[in-house]
């Protein structure tokens, strides 16, 4: 794990850049309970979605740290003398998801212990909200690492990067529930990742019954997706 830790102790010395990471999902957190005020589970269900939504922002603004840091070249040079593309890249992707997780399970807390939220989830279905939320993450941080290698300049990175956000998060139903979207759009947005994510928060919170069978093909979408995203990031030259 020596690319990981390498990057890990890198982030961990950036300690402002760490605040606002912890900081910004707390308060749109706090911002989206105070607007919606939730009291029933579709409420519940849009207040995960939305700070999903933020989270995945973040994380694939995130993206471009790799591409502002001038020493990741050499590093990555050096790294892959050692280190297959394989290993190499699923290490960064990892770096990637332990701060989500962390701030996925930070705003959680905060929204139980400081909002008063109570989520109507069960241990098993927190798990499976995890699962989901990291098998996105690999999809966000895996197209976002593609779109950076790429990019031949720091603006056309940052454009595209904003468009993806955009689609994912607006589109996807994340930041805007997709029954508001127009009819038009909304078969197109059923093919996102960030959808599929939706419809999983929707089973749990509605209670899974006879959706058991809908879950389990999201959650296999998801892993699907996430593994081709990490054959097609294996399989670019970065510009």
């Amino acid at each position: 794990m020596q690319v990981f830790e390498l990057y890990i102790r890198r982030l961990l010395k950036r300690r402002v850049l760490l605040i606002m990471l912890l900081l910004l999902p707390l308060l749109a957190s706090f911002l989206l309970v105070q607007i919606l005020k939730p009291s029933y589970d579709l409420e519940y269900a849009v207040i995960l979605n939305s700070i999903i939504g933020v989270l995945i922002c973040i994380t694939i603004s995130n993206t471009m740290l790799f591409y502002s840091d001038r020493q990741y070249a050499t590093d990555k040079r050096i790294l892959l003398g050692v280190h297959s593309k394989l290993s190499f890249n699923c290490q960064v992707v990892a770096v990637f998801l332990a701060v989500s997780i962390i701030q996925l399970s930070v705003v959680i807390l905060f929204s139980n212990l400081v909002l008063g939220i109570q989520l109507p989830l069960t241990v098993i279905e927190y798990s499976i909200v995890l699962l989901a939320y990291t098998l996105l993450n690999i999809i966000t941080v895996g197209i976002g690492l593609i779109a950076v290698n790429s990019t031949r300049s720091k603006n056309s990175s940052w454009v595209l990067l904003i468009m993806i956000a955009l689609v994912f998060a607006v589109l996807g139903g994340l930041l805007l529930p997709s029954d508001q979207l127009p009819i038009i759009v909304r078969d197109v947005v059923a093919i996102l990742p960030t959808y599929w994510v939706t419809k999983v928060v929707g089973i749990l919170l509605n209670g899974i019954g006879e959706h058991l069978y809908a879950l389990a093909n999201y959650l296999i979408g998801l892993t699907v997706c996430a593994a081709i995203i990490m054959l097609l990031l294996i399989r670019t030259k970065p510009e």
